[in-house]
């Protein structure tokens, strides 16, 4: 029977311990497109005098395997989990729980200082949302700096805080939500690596798939256009493949949640919302393999060994204004906040703390001038990021 392309299936879990295959179950499938694993095995050559020919080529090391594919973003609808869970935390060394649940109280707030009911839960480092003037409608204000339970109502410090039109955080009883929150750690706080298992025809539940161990990854998110689906782009190296032709494959359970397209977005520097186009997130992460000839396959680790956030966005100049050319010639450094979504359970936020243009250009945009911006994310400023002076920054509320 014909093992047809539509009918694969992507499925992915975090392992125990790295290199052991993880038990892949129905909630693990990951709705994806473009998938392709990759095995990069050495093959050496044996060309000696004394025949025209060559002996027969030997198989050595795998050097690893490549996982790619696509996914859309989109959360789930009733949780802070979005089904791709699985993927940030195996390309990001942090996962911070949403546990902050509470309400502005009063109305002497400001917009990065947030009185809130309660705000014991609160935790360093995580993006957090606020309820806008429309009820349900949530703002992301960026991550949460500091937090004072001693103050009267509670304080909670927020970097770069409420846009103008945005959250009400001078409101009484206005909802102010923790989001999910990835973030750079190296190395993790607990093993990250993902066992993939990428299945083909599931005839009457038997079928054949092809399984990667140990895999870490980077990922980039592009926002082409308005009105586009948001995607990730998603590059995994493992230790090595194996395949089978029996086996059960799970029934695949996906969200059921639809993605938001990038319209009604929320992109600011340093604060400031700004008309933007052709947006652009990479988190850039660098994978290395640890190779041992005590291994069966050469490879025994896959860490993470640096990340070097970048990206670029677009926008259209003021004729008065040359500032995104004057920021880039003093190396300014600039936060960024994007938002996709503004309800719960299906918005996501990329935070970058600090960035500074590498190149700006003065591009076409259908006979209308715009300027693209380059940038890269400056580094913490140690050796080892603490919860809120990472570089990057992706949560999901």
């Amino acid at each position: 029977m014909d093992l047809i392309r539509r009918n694969e299936t992507l499925f992915a879990d975090v392992e125990s311990t790295e290199g052991t295959s993880a038990t892949i179950t129905a909630p693990d499938a990951i709705l994806a497109s473009g998938i392709s694993i990759e095995e990069n095995l050495e093959i050496h050559a044996r060309d000696y005098q004394g025949t025209p020919g060559v002996r027969p080529p030997v198989p050595g090391a795998q050097n690893g395997a490549t996982v790619s594919f696509q996914t859309e973003l989109k959360g789930n609808g009733t949780t802070t989990i979005p089904e791709v869970d699985v993927l940030l935390t195996g390309c990001l060394g942090s996962v911070a729980a949403s546990n902050l649940d509470s309400t502005i109280s009063g109305t002497s707030g400001s917009a990065t200082v947030w009185d809130v009911l309660d705000g014991a839960n609160a935790s360093t480092g995580s993006l957090v949302m606020l309820e806008t003037a429309t009820a349900d409608v949530y703002e992301v204000g960026g991550i949460i700096t500091t937090v004072d339970t001693g103050a009267t109502p509670d304080d909670v410090t927020v970097s770069p805080g409420a846009g103008s039109g945005g959250g009400a955080y001078a409101t009484n009883g206005k909802k102010v939500k923790e989001m999910r929150t990835y973030q750079i750690l190296l190395p993790p706080s607990s093993n990250n690596s993902v066992t993939f298992q990428r299945w083909f025809n599931a005839d009457s539940g038997a079928g054949q798939y092809e399984q990667v161990v140990g895999a870490r990854g980077t990922f980039k998110v592009d926002a082409p256009r308005a009105g586009a689906i948001p995607m990730f782009t998603w590059d995994f190296k493992g230790w090595s493949t194996t395949r089978a032709t029996t086996g059960t494959r799970p029934t695949p359970s996906y969200d059921t949640t639809s993605p938001k397209s990038a319209l009604a977005t929320r992109f600011r520097i340093d604060g400031t919302l700004t008309d933007a186009f052709d947006i652009s997130f990479s988190l850039n992460a660098e994978v290395a393999l640890k190779m041992s000839q005590n291994s069966t396959t050469g490879v025994y680790g896959a860490p993470h060994i640096s990340y070097k956030p970048s990206g670029s966005f677009k926008i259209h100049p003021a004729h008065t204004s040359v500032a995104e050319f004057t920021a880039w010639e003093a190396g300014t450094q600039r936060s960024i906040l994007w938002q996709v979504g503004n309800t719960l359970y299906n918005t996501y936020a990329i935070f970058i703390p600090k960035a500074v243009a590498t190149k700006v250009t003065r591009v076409d945009d259908n006979g209308v001038q715009a300027i693209q911006v380059d940038w890269v994310a400056t580094e913490q400023d140690d050796a080892l990021a603490t919860a809120s002076d990472a570089s990057f920054y992706i949560g999901v509320g």
